[in-house]
């Protein structure tokens, strides 16, 4: 449904919503969300969402949390859906790029057996 084709009545339930649940639908999304901006922008599609489909909702307006919470969270989900389809992990090697060898557990033993002797040399201990 567009807003152009939304009856009066649908119009002041959708207003009537936005006054009740406007905040909760933001914190709803801020908890979905990295970011304050993203969340304003999943609580935004969420309304916009919410006016297609206002002549869907059969509860009272009083009741209606669970339906916009249902919105909200999937709103927050397909906001994050077209990064996931195209982000594949990389295989630095294939770019150049090398990870450090971690040291080996003998030279590591060495290491913090020649810290201990110096530390102790010095007159630090535990």
């Amino acid at each position: 449904m567009s807003t152009a084709t939304m009856s009066e009545p649908q119009a002041e339930r959708v207003t009537r919503l936005f006054e009740l649940y406007s905040a909760r639908v933001l914190g709803l999304a801020r908890s979905r969300t990295t970011s304050p901006q993203i969340a304003q922008d999943v609580a935004g599609e969420t309304w916009l969402r919410v006016v297609r489909s206002i002549d869907r909702l059969r509860a009272s307006d009083d009741a209606a949390w669970s339906w916009l919470a249902t919105i909200t969270r999937y709103a927050a989900a397909d906001y994050y859906r077209p990064f996931r389809s195209h982000e594949r992990p990389t295989d630095w090697a294939e770019d150049g790029h090398r990870l450090p060898a971690a040291p080996s557990a003998e030279a590591e033993a060495v290491a913090r057996l020649t810290l201990t002797e110096r530390l102790t040399s010095a007159g630090v201990t535990r």
